[in-house]
């Protein structure tokens, strides 16, 4: 049993390290540029903050079950996905310099701004009920 918890852990550890750099990326390309070095520093920061508690998270909740950091770990990776799907297509969009270009962008496209209606996941599943 030992050897599967390993095994599901540092698959865990490999896909999160492999979507930290896709996550750096699309940061970069959602804040202008006279917000960026701040919205990244920020980001890192808290990633960092992250890592330094994830510890303290195992140690604290390991004793009530071996399974409740990793469930309460899983629960934040899952919301993080569904909240990912919210914010809007970057693809072959120029990167915006100033905050009164992101501003006429919002305003010109409503449709693009980050909000729970224009959630990827949640249009599919809107169609597939309607569909149904």
């Amino acid at each position: 049993m030992t050897g599967w918890k390993v095994a599901a852990s540092l698959l865990g550890r490999l896909c999160v390290s492999a979507v930290f750099s896709v996550i750096i990326i699309h940061a970069f390309e959602l804040f202008p540029t006279v917000t960026r070095n701040t919205a990244i520093g920020t980001s890192s920061t808290m990633a960092h903050a992250g890592s330094v508690f994830a510890p303290y998270l195992v140690d604290f909740f390991a004793i009530y079950g071996w399974f409740i950091p990793s469930t309460i770990c899983g629960l934040g990776l899952l919301l993080a996905g569904f909240l990912t799907q919210t914010l809007p297509e970057t693809k072959d969009l120029a990167l915006y310099d100033t905050l009164d270009d992101l501003s006429s962008r919002c305003r010109d496209h409503p449709e693009e701004k980050v909000s729970i209606k224009n959630c990827t996941l949640c249009r599919y599943l809107g169609k597939t009920r309607t569909n149904v």
